[in-house]
């Protein structure tokens, strides 16, 4: 089952975003709370869990953002996807993306943009699969002043 997540969600959500940063140690969980409520209450946003046999096996963040452009067609940045190393090349992966993009497609999207550090072209093999694409928009990113990203090339 696919669904946006609740705060009972939390622990399992933390567990599959410590996958993604392992370096980093988890946001403390009163303030994680704090924080899964704001995206369970901002319009437009869904942190995504996909369970198999009961258990939280993969999540990602979907944003869909309101847009000026494009005929007024908002555009939509999926982040943060994780599915447990225990249940990959399963097709859970391939199904949360999946969901995702229609998700967005049913919300009136013009696109959907997924960046992703991993540098293995298993990975990228992945998400052209899902129906993405690196070959039409050059992505840059800033980080905050004194933020560090390990691994990343600035």
């Amino acid at each position: 089952m696919l669904r946006a997540a609740t705060l009972a969600d939390l622990p399992a959500v933390q567990r599959l975003y410590g996958t993604l940063h392992p370096d980093e140690p988890p946001v403390a969980p009163a303030e994680a709370r704090g924080i899964l409520q704001r995206i369970i209450d901002a319009p437009g946003t869904d942190v995504l869990v996909l369970e198999h046999e009961g258990v939280a096996v993969a999540t990602a963040c979907l944003v869909v953002v309101p847009n000026l452009s494009r005929g007024g067609r908002p555009w939509a940045v999926v982040e943060n996807v994780a599915v447990d190393a225990t249940v990959q090349r399963r097709g859970h992966g391939r199904r949360l993306v999946g969901d995702a993009l229609q998700r967005a497609w049913d919300a009136g999207c013009y696109k959907v943009m997924l960046q992703t550090a991993a540098t293995g072209e298993d990975v990228h093999a992945f998400y052209r699969a899902c129906g993405l694409t690196s070959r039409t928009k050059t992505a840059f990113t800033a980080y905050a002043p004194g933020f560090s990203v390990v691994g990343a090339a600035l």
